[in-house]
């Protein structure tokens, strides 16, 4: 249940984050138009013919690459919250009982529950007071929260392939925009203008492209970045969860030595005393008892009464 609310906490942040994203890309929009209409921008130059000959292409993948750089900003001052809480934490001195070990989970504060290294290191402890595996379960945590790395930059990977596809729509659409502007008939004048419609549409192509690489890089370089940095923090809780099993190994090992000392004293005391019934069987059995039979005539016994 609780995860089932945080997927849809994590769900409704992204959509705000698109529509706040389709926001600024109005305005970026609206900008433009106001500028042109007071005349700051020629409606002749290259910015304006960049962005309006195939507006709907190019504010398309203008919104998808606002609303990724959104949610990278998100994603990374979570990373930095979760980093900084990191550093922060130190490790006890000496072993660690199961006593010590249950204070140490009453005293993780309950705002960072939920967060990488307290998550870890409480499931750690858990498991040590119910005598499970803490070893594997360690590798297990560490491939977990490496999927969730993977699973938060879905949306990144997702951008990153979408963009490019929505700039090769508008290549597609510029060349074939291009191609209806021939003539069927053979006027010289006529076609010299569909060969420069043809050269504009072709302009058109190559724009949407130009402008969907560039943006589909920038994706790129940005969840490139986050990852390694978020893989890097798994990795460094990864080698302070093993430092900290260590501790809870020599107290567990400590009791199973005295255990399989106490065990070993009593399979000892027992061998003893079976040896020794043993010999003494084996005595008996060498040297058995010596029985003298006497035999006393009757008549004798009761002359004697």
């Amino acid at each position: 249940m609780a995860k089932t609310k945080k997927k849809s906490q994590a769900g409704q942040r992204t959509f705000a984050l698109f529509m706040i994203a389709a926001f600024i890309t109005l305005l970026g929009a609206c900008t433009m138009l106001l500028a042109k209409k007071i005349g700051w921008v020629s409606s002749k130059s290259y910015i304006y013919h960049f962005y309006f000959r195939c507006w709907y292409i190019q504010f398309l993948n203008t919104w998808l690459l606002i609303g990724g750089i959104l949610y990278w900003i998100m994603r990374y001052f979570h990373f930095r919250n979760e980093e900084k809480i990191f550093r922060q934490v130190l490790l006890p001195d000496g072993t660690i009982s199961r006593s010590k070990a249950d204070n140490l989970i009453r005293d993780i504060p309950p705002e960072y529950e939920n967060t990488l290294t307290f998550r870890r290191f409480r499931t750690l402890l858990w498991s040590f007071l119910y005598g499970e595996d803490i070893i594997r379960l360690n590798e297990e945590l560490s491939f977990s929260d490496i999927s969730a790395v993977n699973r938060g930059h879905l949306i990144l990977d997702s951008l990153r392939n979408l963009i490019p596809v929505s700039g090769f729509l508008g290549t597609v659409l510029g060349l074939s925009l291009g191609m209806t502007k021939f003539p069927q008939v053979a006027d010289l004048s006529k076609l010299r203008e569909a060969l420069r419609g043809f050269a504009v549409s072709l302009s058109v192509a190559f724009d949407t492209t130009l402008l969907s690489l560039v943006y589909a890089i920038i994706i790129i370089l940005l969840s490139t970045f986050l990852r390694q940095k978020e893989e890097l923090l798994v990795e460094e809780v990864n080698e302070r969860a093993r430092t900290f099993i260590d501790q809870l190994k020599i107290e567990s090992m400590e009791k199973g030595f005295e255990s399989e000392s106490k065990v070993a004293d009593s399979l000892h005391r027992v061998g003893d005393a079976l040896i020794r019934k043993l010999e003494e069987v084996g005595n008996a059995v060498r040297q058995p008892p010596h029985y003298q039979v006497i035999v006393r005539p009757i008549g004798d016994e009761s002359g004697q009464q």
